[in-house]
């Protein structure tokens, strides 16, 4: 009697749980068994009072981990697709019915797009966010490799720019394939009829096609030197191209150089016109090769042109663009003050499989731990590149190394290992002795830009007023040459 009323209450909670039409399961219950009830009624009565199966909604093990995993190597991927996809339906929306057609809708939609891409575009690269981002875990995983941020961020931009386009050009091919109408009465009918050239040109959009047109020429020079086949690849002008990689890299090139000569040629005429500074040697050599990191650097160079003519081609750009606009004049002006401290390089040596180890003497109160990388710039090499390098000492260390790889195909880096090493050896043996693996070239002062404490220090240097070069084969065993001070 016990076993039953427990099973009926068990049978009526299960009911008023899964199944809330059958609440007089107790009284059916009580009506259909009789008195006597024998072990096969009883075996029923114990099916029945099982509790009805749920179906599972949950994903296998394996598809769950494959997702986590997905979704934990791209987190910011992620969180920038869903933030375009909202702005953009955002603007499509707001700008239904507005313009000619519904393409209209599309072009906002893809400006939206823009607008949100071009704020977050300049804030992975700027040093000092990256450095405070470090020390919020929240902020961590995002800035964990903030040039892939910057590069997702270009995609991003990238298809923005492809919606915003062709949202325009379509809405503009059907403005002008419209008759006219004589008298206009509505804002659609003034609109219907005019020609491309008359859209173009139009004052009363600040000249926004223009705009809009001379920016994209910018934005597709910098996609095309953004490249790794562009970017680390060094262009022999007296060879033809060798290999796919190779033609790879010309293709891309060449394409670049359509839409980057025009501000070349304008940077040229302005350093002809100036002169302000004698000129130093680059990293483009001399021997017909052209370093595609000086193509890359000179193509982002224009970024600063790019939101000025985006600020004039979108009225509403000003508001996207005033919180990076005022990040960047932080960092800006820390960098400026870093700029300032001394260092000394002792020694540059070169090892084997083209490398390169650079000796310094860190300054008093620099901190760093395993694992923190330096910027470092050479004005003889380029006044305007800097390279970041993972510092190769341990900090319990009295001296700072930095391990560089300088294969010719490495444009600016090449350019280092024959300013520091080649020319010295050269100059000083006075043609007796070439630099191989093993020479040691010793120099004096050297100087630094950077604050003292900061992991990610920036680091400036000269030519040395007397260099020591030691470790260079000559006859039988080292030989060591020396230069006295000028």
């Amino acid at each position: 009697a016990e076993r039953r009323k427990y099973k009926e209450a068990q049978l009526e909670e299960w009911a008023r749980q899964f199944r809330p039409d059958a609440r007089d399961a107790r009284a059916n219950m009580g009506a259909l068994k009789p008195a006597t009830m024998g072990a096969k009624q009883a075996a029923s009565d114990a099916a029945v009072a099982q509790p009805p199966k749920t179906t599972d909604m949950t994903l296998p093990p394996k598809v769950g981990r494959k997702c986590r995993r997905f979704f934990a190597r791209h987190f910011t991927l992620c969180i920038l697709l869903l933030a375009n996809l909202a702005v953009g339906a955002y603007g499509f929306y707001f700008n239904w019915g507005k313009g000619f057609n519904y393409w209209f809708a599309v072009a906002k939609a893809g400006g939206y797009m823009l607008d949100l891409d071009l704020s977050l575009l300049l804030v992975p690269t700027l040093r000092s966010i990256q450095t405070v981002a470090r020390q919020v875990p929240a902020l961590e995983s995002i800035f964990s490799d903030p040039i892939a941020v910057h590069i997702q961020t270009a995609c991003f931009l990238l298809l923005a720019t492809i919606i915003h386009v062709a949202g325009h050009a379509f809405h503009i091919a059907a403005i002008s394939t419209t008759p006219v109408f004589f008298p206009a009465i509505t804002p659609h009918q003034q609109m219907s009829g005019k020609s491309i050239w008359d859209l173009l040109f139009d004052p009363t959009n600040r000249f926004a096609p223009i705009t809009g047109i001379l920016a994209l020429w910018l934005i597709l020079a910098i996609f095309f030197t953004g490249s790794d086949s562009v970017r680390r690849h060094t262009f022999d002008l007296s060879r033809c191209p060798r290999t796919c990689a190779e033609c790879k890299a010309w293709i891309l090139v060449v394409c670049a150089g359509f839409f980057l000569w025009p501000s070349l040629l304008c940077r040229c005429i302005g350093r002809r016109c100036c002169r302000q500074d004698p000129e130093t040697p680059s990293a483009v050599t001399t021997n017909k090769k052209v370093g595609g990191f000086q193509l890359f650097w000179a193509a982002h160079k224009n970024w600063a042109i790019i939101f000025g003519l985006m600020l004039v081609h979108g009225p509403q750009f000003w508001i996207w663009f005033m919180w990076p606009l005022m990040l960047l004049i932080f960092d800006r002006l820390l960098q400026r003050q870093r700029r300032k401290s001394t260092i000394r390089l002792q020694s540059a040596e070169l090892l084997k499989s083209n490398v390169m180890k650079l000796t310094f003497k860190p300054p008093r109160g620099f901190l760093y731990q395993a694992g923190h990388y330096a910027q470092i710039a050479c004005e003889q090499v380029s006044h305007e590149e800097w390279h970041p390098f993972t510092i190769s000492s341990a900090p319990e260390e009295e001296c700072l190394t930095m391990h560089i790889r300088c294969p010719d195909e490495l444009d600016w880096c090449s350019a280092l290992r024959r300013t520091l090493i080649e020319e010295p050896v050269n100059a000083i043996s006075g043609g007796k002795a070439t630099a191989k693996p093993g020479c040691r070239v010793t120099f004096g002062h050297f100087r630094m830009n950077g604050m003292p404490g900061q992991a990610d220090e920036d680091l400036k240097y000269d030519l040395p007023q007397s260099v020591e070069l030691a470790g260079v084969q000559g006859g039988a065993g080292n030989t060591t040459f020396k230069a006295g001070a000028p």
